[in-house]
């Protein structure tokens, strides 16, 4: 390990220590070596690895433990190392690294281990903590669920990349963190590690990046939070509302509901403006039982409606009313029926369920105008060339030749006619050149592209060609962090999913006959060839070979598909040495 971790290694007394980098600081292994060393020195404690999300677990945590035994010198015999569950457990103490997710309050529960207290907690990643969690409050949760049991040397350690935002939550934490006396922060970066531990393209890749952008270098690279140019604060105040213009008319009007029996209930009007292209509010409609103290029924809440409604029409002389509401509240939706039925409207009023899609709407949805506002810039720089051709102006006494016939092709662009009463006299061809805004417009369909990426969750450049070439796998997770954190989020709405899909198909089969377990555990390894550079991991497996670290056997089972047992047998006889 680097010489930064050598002064905790064997510190027990610090209860909190947090390690922070940039990229290749080496602190995910000193994490291994250090779980690992917990549960092979100390026959009285064993370890938790969590991370946010279990789906990660195998391929990062996991993964990096089983290395570590490697780098402590052990043999992995002496070891019970199993994947359902997820445990390294130490044979001659029997104690045991256990992994988990944080997904919800009780996977950490079935942990705790009432032989061997848990003394180590290692939390990896922790900024998804902070994004997909409780943040503060969820590591508070965790360490009194695993501190019951210690008289002393229980330890937690924290690992994560600080974000761009210096006012990031975890970076605030981390301030706040750094004042307790129980605490130690380390930071480190690829300049603390020796060269040959890294490799010297490595070193040339950050130093390449450091002198074409020395900000990304520096929080890529150094783990600084160097701060957000496009971060967008909004203020809520009355002043910062747009007004709607009380002078405009709307021919359709439409109302979001959401009905609450103890919660409180909306109405919120938008009118659609074709004209600017725009859905400004134009009202709002408010009740709470709660607040207020009077409970209303469907009913009323329907006849209050048909008020607010009425007051907008009286507004804005619209024709149309287009009201959606959740699909559960049926009972309002009848009401609403009834109440519009009842009386006589200068207005038609149509009822439509909102689509309460599980993945929202689409990652366009907020971008349309976006969209729109590049085809008018597209249509534009192709008329541009079409307006701003080279034209030549010819007098009329050249028009035609000496015989009477045309002298240039009628159909040609290019020639026109001057006026019969001009008398400039600057001769009988006149050359017009016009200056073509190709650089303008250039700059503001990419400025927009930039935008449309934004606003999709792609961060910027996702729609641009660099000058630079393709992107490497490990810029589009350093530089692109909008874009890896919604495929992470998909992910986790779409494991889910089918997670209960396959388990419907388990219980179908049983009916049908089959012997299956439905207790059976269901992984699923999502294709991350986009954001992971899969042969920058395939060199460094290699490396690891010749380093002894890994051997041939999992080589080949992992990147040739094959079992242990079909790698050993499938191995070359000179396997001393590998091609």
């Amino acid at each position: 390990m680097i010489p930064k971790y050598l002064a905790i290694f064997n510190n027990r007394k610090v209860k909190h220590i947090i390690l922070t980098s940039g990229r290749a600081g080496t602190k995910s292994s000193y994490a291994a070596i250090r779980t690992d060393y917990q549960v092979v020195s100390d026959p009285h404690g064993s370890a938790v690895v969590l991370r946010k999300h279990h789906n990660k677990l195998r391929k990062t945590v996991y993964k990096e433990m089983i290395r570590g035994i490697n780098r402590l010198g052990i043999s992995k015999k002496k070891f019970a190392i199993t994947k359902s569950p997820m445990e390294i457990t130490y044979k001659k103490y029997d104690t045991t690294i256990y992994f988990s997710g944080s997904d919800g309050i009780d996977d950490t529960k079935g942990i705790i281990d009432e032989d061997k207290p848990i003394k180590l907690v290692v939390l990896d990643e922790l900024t998804e903590f902070f994004d997909d969690g409780e943040g503060e409050d969820e590591l508070s949760n965790i360490e009194a669920t695993f501190v019951r049991g210690n008289s002393s040397g229980f330890q937690m350690i924290y690992l994560y990349n600080p974000p761009k935002n210096p006012n990031a939550p975890i970076n605030q934490w981390c301030k706040k963190m750094e004042k307790r006396e129980d605490c130690i922060h380390i930071h480190t970066d690829y300049r603390d590690v020796p060269v040959s531990w890294l490799g010297q393209a490595l070193v040339d890749s950050a130093e390449a990046m450091k002198r074409a952008d020395e900000k990304m270098y520096r929080w890529v690279w150094l783990g600084q939070a160097v701060g957000v140019d496009e971060l967008i604060y909004y203020m809520f105040g009355d002043r910062h509302r747009q007004k709607p213009d009380p002078n405009r008319r709307y021919d359709r009007i439409y109302i979001g509901g959401d009905y609450g029996q103890q919660n409180a209930t909306t109405f919120e009007a938008f009118g659609l403006d074709t004209y600017r292209k725009k859905f400004p509010g134009l009202g709002e409609y408010y009740h709470s039982g709660r607040e207020t103290g009077k409970q209303k029924s469907p009913s009323e809440y329907a006849q209050d409606l048909v008020e607010f409604m009425n007051e907008l029409h009286e507004q804005y002389d619209n024709r149309v009313f287009y009201i959606f509401l959740d699909p559960s509240a049926k009972g309002l939706a009848e009401e609403i029926r009834r109440a519009t039925r009842a009386v006589r409207l200068d207005y038609q009023v149509f009822l439509r369920d909102a689509e309460n899609d599980p993945m929202g709407v689409a990652i366009f949805a907020n971008a349309i105008d976006t969209l729109k506002k590049l085809d008018i810039e597209y249509d534009s720089y192709c008329n541009e060339f079409e307006l701003g051709r080279k034209r030549i102006f010819v007098r009329p006494e050249m028009l035609t030749n000496a015989d009477g016939t045309p002298a240039f092709d009628p159909d040609d662009s290019v020639f026109y006619a001057l006026p019969e009463d001009d008398a400039n006299g600057e001769g009988l061809l006149k050359e017009i050149d016009m200056s073509l805004r190709a650089e303008q417009h250039s700059k503001a369909i990419n400025d927009d592209l930039n935008y449309l990426s934004l606003k999709c969750g792609f961060g910027t450049d996702r729609y641009q060609f660099g000058a630079t070439g393709a992107k490497t796998a490990t810029e589009i997770i350093s530089e692109n962090s909008d874009m890896y954190r919604m495929i992470k989020k998909h992910e986790i709405l779409l494991e889910d999913a089918l997670r209960q899909l396959i388990q419907i198909i388990i219980r179908l089969g049983m009916i049908l006959g089959n012997t299956l377990n439905p207790e059976c555990e269901i992984t699923i390894d999502f294709d991350d060839s986009i954001i992971e550079d899969k042969e920058t991991e395939r060199s460094r497996d290699r490396q690891d070979v010749s380093m002894g670290v890994m051997s041939l056997v999992e080589y080949r089972a992992k990147w040739y598909g094959e079992s242990e047992e079909d790698a050993a047998k499938n191995l070359p006889e000179q396997n001393q040495v590998m091609e």
